[in-house]
């Protein structure tokens, strides 16, 4: 003959614990939440170049005017312009607060080596935020 045993159910004590752990499970979604630590997951460091010029003057200096945006939503705490293999240019005002835009417009040191009319040449940018998060973007230049 065949015994049935008899099923436990779980005790009024597990029961107890398996609520407190739940409520304490959705207590720490709900705060992390809150407190912007989804925002914190999402953030990013993002450039664009709104603007760019390159000139020579007819005694063969060039010169660079390049504006760059904050696209992302970081706070920018360096932000450099490089034309083909010249010094890094720092552009200004910083620290840049996202939406806005800094400026830089100068000489090209050294002069690039004499790239024929309409050259496409780099325009490199490099930002790194306040976490020191690093991002660059590279446009192109035209030789004049």
């Amino acid at each position: 003959m065949y015994k049935h045993q008899k099923r436990k159910a779980m005790s009024q004590s597990m029961e107890i614990a398996l609520i407190i752990g739940v409520v304490i499970a959705i207590v720490g979604v709900v705060a992390f939440s809150v407190t912007g630590g989804v925002q914190s997951l999402v953030q990013r460091t993002s450039v664009s170049i709104s603007h760019s010029e390159f000139t020579k003057t007819f005694n063969g200096t060039y010169y660079l005017t390049v504006d760059v945006k904050n696209d992302g939503n970081k706070k920018l705490t360096s932000l450099t312009a490089q034309v083909q293999d010249s010094v890094p240019y720092t552009l200004a005002p910083l620290p840049l607060i996202p939406g806005q835009t800094a400026s830089y417009s100068g000489k090209v040191i050294p002069i690039p080596a004499n790239p024929t009319s309409g050259t496409q040449l780099p325009l490199i940018v490099k930002a790194i935020s306040d976490d020191g998060s690093v991002t660059s973007k590279t446009g192109s230049l035209f030789a004049p």
